[in-house]
């Protein structure tokens, strides 16, 4: 199963140089200041300098200017947008790559078939709905879908096979001390996802 990778919420050079050497696709920054994963946009520049491979992202909860996050994206090397909930699906444009959606929200998006849809899911979600699994599998037949389950349940892999999306979440977190972190819960995992 080959997938794309998605590691959301990095916030140490750690976890970027982990994802960026077991090749995750794309390296994602929290912008909302506030929030715990919320990181600055000279340590991000940082961090972007340091990591070859994947594309760096921005992340947005809530509405921002376009502007305001173009120029962001040239501050801190990063090439893309991810826009949260709260961003209206009509006004997504280049170079907004990824928009957080609900399964049941996804029909609405035919105006953004060319985006990348980040769809927000439960550990258990997915344990007893034969129609649940049926509709998200529609889903990632028509869209280009990532799923983002926060915590990773322990029926992953099947859930994956059956899904079949283009690409799934993954979460940096804090370091053990700096430059010190195991990762040994993500190497099995990485083996599955890019074999």
């Amino acid at each position: 199963m080959k997938l794309k990778v998605y590691a959301a919420d990095i916030t140490n050079l750690t976890d970027a140089r982990y994802f960026a050497a077991m090749g995750a696709d794309y390296l994602g920054f929290n912008c909302d200041e506030g929030h715990p994963s919320f990181i600055a946009e000279a340590k991000i520049r940082e961090i972007m300098d340091w990591v070859e491979g994947p594309q760096g992202i921005l992340f947005f909860s809530g509405w921002q200017d376009i502007s305001v996050m173009e120029s962001l994206l040239n501050i801190t090397g990063c090439t893309g947008l991810h826009v949260g909930l709260a961003y209206n699906p009509h006004h997504v444009r280049r170079p907004i790559l990824f928009r957080d959606a609900l399964p049941d929200m996804v029909s609405n998006f035919d105006s953004v078939k060319d985006l990348n849809i980040v769809i927000k899911m439960g550990a258990d979600l997915l344990g007893n709905n034969p129609d649940e699994v049926s509709q998200l599998y529609k889903l990632c037949c028509e869209y280009s879908c990532f799923l983002d389950f926060g915590q990773l349940p322990e029926n992953l892999v099947p859930i994956l096979e059956v899904i079949q999306p283009e690409g799934i979440v993954l979460r940096g977190g804090a370091e053990e001390k700096t430059g010190v972190k195991s990762f040994d819960y993500l190497d099995a995992l990485f083996d599955i996802l890019q074999g």
